[in-house]
């Protein structure tokens, strides 16, 4: 019997030691796997994190030159004046257009060149010159990859979607003007918008990518960027070929996997971008592989600290186990459940609703920026319908006061964040309205501010000029005075002008407001009498007593010493009450007059001019009642036209002819053309001689008075300014 319990003690003995054995074994099993899967996934997690981190980076970027293509392809559309024209019909339009097209390359700073073309035009445009479509394609720009015709096709195409071509050589004359002596490039083609009635091309040399996707060599790592699954372009050291990385990332959506490739495993990390883009970045599994291998003794020497002292006390072992896994499943087990599992859903949603959210305020953005210039131009007939447009646009003017703000800055490159920051913090006040856009040609910004407070107003302006202060270098900011009428919007904004003129006479630490001014002086409006009698003439289509009543006004304004500010907003209001007592339509509206038609008077006469013209339209409109009739910009163009080869036509003779005074045809030339009537004969003579140059073999002295030149010397200078080369240079060239 003894004998029997003692061999059963010692089978319990033994069994307790097995026991405890096992316990110790398992513990150490279960908190050497945990602290094992806890390192794994918290280093596979940040190998994950530096990749996407990486990507979106390089995608962010791209993604923000390619809106500044988008924005362009925007602001070509909704300039009409100079997009939508034949060159053989307008010629006087390209050099606007070569202008615009000139300021686009200098801000784009990752573009080599900008190529512009109309649908129903045979000529593509640059900067410098205008090319017919046949020499562009077949000398002009030459792809080393795409056939000229396929170039072509895509050029003209009418679609709603951005075109990319892969990177390739590019040759050809028009390639001049490359940044760099690296002449490979990807091409992106843009649509129009909102008409699609052209495209604009924008050649992106391969430098651009260079820094882009650059890999440093201490990294191992595939770069590419691919549309409509097409690689247009790869930076990387891991000596893929082109065909097994195109089959690993073509069709692939935004995310993270495991790939092979070769017999080896990669990460594969993707990220979806705008109009068809998809930014891919490859990296070997083999770098988190050693990570690994590296942190592994850092888990074996804790589990042999944590095994030694559970080897001689087991309770004290249990109790530190059990509070260190209690701490732990508090600390991580939630938390680092719902981060790493939900992590790719999470991003998934996020994308998906940003990228909506996107698409809606690009959309609201357009309507706003559009309801903003008519409300400055004052083009709303009356407060209803203003505010209807506003609500389309998604914004609640009804309120009492307004304001106009013109923000500039010269400094760093912060520009966008903090106009962002300005519309973040106007939509998220209450009590308070706004929106601003930028003015791309006059390197400014314009708000207009809407409350029924006038110290709300006050404090958001002091908020806004803080937020400029903080993200630009050298910034400006000038405020118009405190409004309550809405018909005053285009008055507003010359106070705004007119304070933002004074920038450099003012202290630019402060808000320049028009209050503030010295030389302000208050507008007073003229005696009934004069305005009646001036309707009148208008209604009786008298131009000589409505002449002679703009005279009197003009004297009277010159005894009163006003200030040429003063000048411009009381002949504003009085435009503006002379095309309301009508109903003039938008479009005749702005065939005879314009907010900014002002800014280029400088002298009284220039105002009587003005004002003169004003009433002539209004009288001819009242006559015909046609909306198209010719003003006299088209009138001095189609004369231009047909008598320019004379060589007795000169501005004042051109003057004489259409019965104006030499001052009003300068001003009322350049305020609808853009150009000075000089420049335009001289346009129209250049054109003519370059066209006898290329297809006669006439003499240059016949040439020169074939278009209107008597001196052959005055006119090789002219055209050697004009085309940047001699008559004979020019015909050896062509």
């Amino acid at each position: 019997m003894k004998k029997a319990f003692k061999e059963f003690k010692n089978q319990s003995i033994f069994y307790y030691i097995l026991m405890f054995s096992a316990m110790v074994v398992l513990i150490i099993a279960l908190l050497g796997g945990y602290l094992y899967r806890f390192y794994y996934r918290t280093l596979y997690n940040d190998f994950l994190s530096t990749n996407e981190n990486y990507l979106s980076s390089v995608s962010e970027r791209h993604e923000y030159d390619m809106k500044a293509f988008s924005n362009i392809a925007l602001e070509m559309g909704i300039s009409m004046d100079i997009a939508a024209f034949k060159l053989d019909e307008q010629p006087e339009k390209s050099i606007r257009l070569k202008e615009r097209l000139n300021q686009y390359t200098m801000v784009s700073q990752n573009v080599s060149d900008i190529f512009y073309a109309y649908h129903q035009d045979r000529y593509i445009y640059d900067y410098r010159t205008s090319a017919d479509s046949e020499r562009f394609f077949t000398s002009g720009i030459l792809l080393d990859a795409t056939k000229p015709e396929t170039f072509k096709e895509l050029v003209y195409q009418k679609t709603r979607e951005m075109t990319a071509l892969p990177e390739q050589n590019i040759t050809g004359y028009l390639t001049g003007s490359f940044k760099d002596v690296n002449t490979n490039a990807v091409v992106y083609i843009y649509p129009v918008v909102p008409k699609y009635w052209g495209n604009i091309v924008f050649v992106v040399n391969s430098n651009y990518y260079d820094e882009l996707l650059a890999v440093p060599d201490n990294q191992k790592r595939e770069n590419c960027l691919l549309w409509n699954e097409q690689i247009i372009v790869r930076r990387g050291n891991l000596g893929l070929s082109k065909e097994a990385l195109a089959e690993t990332v073509r069709g692939g959506a935004s995310g993270q996997e495991k790939v092979s490739i070769g017999g080896k495993s990669y990460l594969l990390t993707t990220k979806e971008g705008g109009g068809g883009l998809t930014y891919c970045s490859i990296q070997p599994m083999g770098i988190f592989y050693d990570k690994i291998m590296t942190q592994q003794w850092g888990i074996i020497f804790l589990l042999l600290l944590c095994s030694i002292p559970a080897s001689f006390l087991i309770v004290s072992l249990s109790r530190g186990l059990m509070v260190k896994v209690k701490g732990i499943n508090i600390l991580l087990n939630d938390e680092e459940e719902s981060y790493y599992n939900l992590s790719n859903i999470e991003s998934g949603i996020r994308m998906l609703v940003e990228t909506s959210r996107e698409t809606e305020k690009e959309s609201a953005s357009l309507r706003r920026t559009k309801f903003l210039i008519n409300f400055i131009r004052s083009e709303y007939p009356d407060r209803e319908s203003m505010e209807e447009m506003a609500r389309k646009a998604e914004l609640c003017v009804d309120y009492r006061y307004f304001v106009v703000l013109l923000m500039g800055d010269r400094g760093n490159s912060n520009e966008r964040k903090a106009h962002e920051k300005m519309l973040g913090e106007v939509a998220g006040a209450k009590g308070i309205e706004g929106y601003g856009m930028n003015l791309i040609s006059n390197n400014q910004s314009l708000f207009v501010l809407f409350s029924d407070e006038p110290e709300r107003i006050c404090r958001m302006e002091k908020r806004i000029f803080g937020i400029g202060k903080k993200y630009c270098e050298e910034f400006i900011m000038a405020a118009s005075g405190l409004h309550d009428k809405y018909e005053e919007a285009s008055g507003a904004y010359l106070e705004a002008d007119a304070a933002f003129d004074n920038r450099f006479l003012m202290d630019n630490d402060e808000i320049i407001r028009y209050e503030s001014l010295a030389d302000r002086k208050e507008v007073h409006l003229l005696p009934e009498n004069y305005l009646k009698r001036l309707k009148n003439a208008i209604r009786t289509g008298q131009e000589k007593e409505a002449d002679g009543i703009v005279e009197e006004i003009c004297q009277r304004l010159k005894r009163e010493n006003y200030t040429l500010l003063t000048f411009r907003l009381l002949y504003n209001d009085i435009i503006h009450m002379l095309v309301s007592e009508w109903n003039i339509g938008e479009g005749d509206f702005k065939n005879i007059y314009s907010v900014f038609t002002l800014s280029q008077c400088l002298t009284i006469q220039d105002f009587n001019d003005v004002l003169c013209e004003v009433c002539h339209g209004l009288m001819h409109i009242r006559q015909k009642g046609e909306k198209d009739e010719p003003g006299l910009a088209r009138k001095a163009v189609s004369y231009m036209k047909e008598n320019f080869r004379s060589v007795d036509l000169n501005m004042g003779a051109l003057a004489d002819k259409l019965e104006v005074s030499p001052v009003t045809l300068a001003v009322e030339f350049k305020s609808e053309m853009g150009m000075s009537p000089s420049d335009y004969l001289a346009l129209l003579r250049m054109e003519q001689a370059k066209e006898l140059l290329r297809t006669t073999d006439m003499r240059v002295k016949e040439v020169s008075l074939a278009v209107g030149y008597e001196d052959d010397h005055v006119f090789m200078r002219r055209f050697k300014k004009y085309v940047g080369k001699t008559p004979g240079q020019y015909r050896s060239e062509a």
